[in-house]
């Protein structure tokens, strides 16, 4: 039941991106779905006596995160926007992917190996460009939190009355934020683990109707 639940609600996010609308308490009712979603991960992550894992713990919380991200952007895209809102270069590029990874989650629904009319190298090239958009997406939500608690440590540090450089810190930042935007561009991004192991219950989430359980997904899934 769990996983069924993700996978309607990845699937109404394609349909969303796909057939983008409004309507009165739309995310608000989605926005439900997806904490209610986030839960339902990290029970098919945990042991119980009736039942074994289900779900690496690790890939729940990948695949949460992606389910929130999709949520956060598809909701910025489609309610209506007051007053201008200044993106730099990286989180440009960042909406861009999640423009991509949308577009490709479509592509590879109707081309995978389940749909009415599949088509093996179509799947096979929204397959890579899925995981390069979610392995961008990783490395950003990485150096995010990687800044957010560097920054928090030198906060303290200053509080305690230790001395800050934060022209250094800025210039970190900058310099990381450039190095990540430079890979993404030139198709350069390292490869990364859970991401890979990933791909095949995004397939499953992908498919139409989705596989009943997480249990079914083998790591050749959604392969040709």
């Amino acid at each position: 039941m769990e996983w069924l639940r993700v996978a309607r609600l990845w699937q109404d996010l394609i349909d969303l991106a796909d057939h983008p609308y409004t309507r009165p308490g739309l995310f608000d009712s989605l926005g439900e779905r997806v904490d209610e979603a986030e839960g339902d991960l990290k029970a098919l992550a945990e042991r119980t006596e009736a039942r074994r894992a289900l779900l690496p713990a690790e890939l729940a919380d990948e695949i949460g995160a992606v389910l929130r991200e999709r949520f956060q952007y598809l909701r910025a895209r489609t309610e209506p926007v007051h007053g201008v809102i200044r993106l730099n270069e990286l989180e440009a590029a960042v909406e861009a992917a999640q423009w991509v990874l949308e577009m490709q989650l479509s592509v590879l629904r109707r081309a995978g190996p389940w749909s009415a009319h599949p088509d093996e190298k179509l799947a096979e090239a929204a397959r890579g460009n899925i995981e390069y958009q979610l392995a961008f997406l990783h490395h950003y939500r990485t150096f995010q939190a990687g800044m957010a608690r560097r920054r928090a440590e030198l906060a303290k540090r200053e509080k305690d009355g230790g001395e800050v450089d934060w022209e250094a810190f800025n210039v970190e930042c900058e310099q990381k934020r450039r190095a990540l935007l430079t890979a993404y561009q030139n198709r350069q991004l390292p490869r990364v683990r859970v991401v890979r192991d990933a791909l095949p219950y995004v397939a499953a989430l992908t498919q139409r109707p989705a596989p009943e359980a997480p249990a079914m997904v083998s790591p050749d899934s959604g392969r040709g």
